[in-house]
């Protein structure tokens, strides 16, 4: 046993050493060696290969959006729908019905569309088809109006863009045609039975200037109110029926009697752009 133990001792003594060497003589890193770098620090090329590839997908690339102004263009015209309540200047008509006990015409409802075109990204061009319903005021009992007047007309818009707002201010001018129809009749002896009645009709030149304020939903859709007045004078009615004797409605002078549909206008509407 103790030949074997005195082997070994000198077994290791040879090659401990030379363990020791061969460790030395092994290639190193410079940057490794001087201490700059630690072993741990070092990653294999796949990982390296890998982390670039999950850095690359998290930016991806994006088509850059259009501009404001361009995004707007793309729309060729508009559709806007309104409603409001307007003041009737009907003095003349009036002076008569309180004589008469007759019902008043003071103001009424309307209603209307717009269909536009874009001539500019600020300017659009179109027709604009209203329906005015006159209201009927007053304690006449035996005798009544109903009155109402329909304006076709063309004409221009601009519009300005407080695009930080969302705002569109508008400013409108239309021309054109507008006819008038309506009805007197008489209740005799306070019956429901109508025992005269006589058809009104006319027409005359109407314009409508507006400003409107509205509100952008998104690009295809604002909502807002309008303000603005309305100019529809008829100088004279023709009539037909028993009510009134004449060609014409007049005045006790026998002069022909004015319906003036002018008057200031209020209202709110929603554009839709196509």
């Amino acid at each position: 046993m103790k030949r074997y133990a005195i082997l070994l001792a000198a077994l290791l003594l040879i090659c401990l050493p030379a363990a020791v060497i061969a460790a030395e003589t092994l290639p190193v890193d410079a940057d490794i060696q001087s201490g700059k770098v630690g072993i741990e620090e070092t990653k294999p090329a796949a990982e390296e290969a890998e982390e670039l590839d999950t850095k690359g997908a998290e930016q991806p690339e994006t088509s850059p959006s259009l501009p404001e102004e361009a995004s707007k263009s793309i729309y060729f015209g508009d559709v806007r729908f309104f409603a409001g309540y307007t003041t009737l200047n009907m003095a003349d008509y009036n002076k008569i019905a309180s004589e008469f006990n007759l019902q008043q015409v003071k103001s009424g409802l309307l209603v209307g569309v717009d269909f536009g075109i874009k001539i500019l990204q600020c300017l659009s061009a179109g027709t604009r088809i209203e329906f005015i319903k006159a209201f009927a005021e007053g304690t006449g009992t035996l005798d009544k109006i109903d009155i109402s007047l329909l304006p076709v007309m063309a004409g221009l818009t601009y519009s300005y863009y407080l695009t930080d707002l969302d705002f569109i201010i508008s400013a409108g001018a239309y021309a054109g045609y507008a006819w008038a129809n309506g009805t007197f009749e008489e209740n005799v002896g306070g019956t429901a039975t109508v025992a005269e009645r006589s058809e009104i009709y006319g027409s005359c030149f109407s314009a409508d200037f507006d400003l409107r304020l509205d509100y952008m939903i998104n690009t295809a859709l604002s909502a807002g109110i309008t303000a603005g007045y309305r100019i529809a004078s008829l100088p004279a009615m023709k009539a037909k029926g028993a009510y009134i004797n004449n060609d014409t409605v007049t005045n006790t002078s026998g002069d022909d009697l004015a319906f003036d549909f002018s008057g200031l206008v209020i209202g709110a509407g929603v554009s839709m752009n196509y």
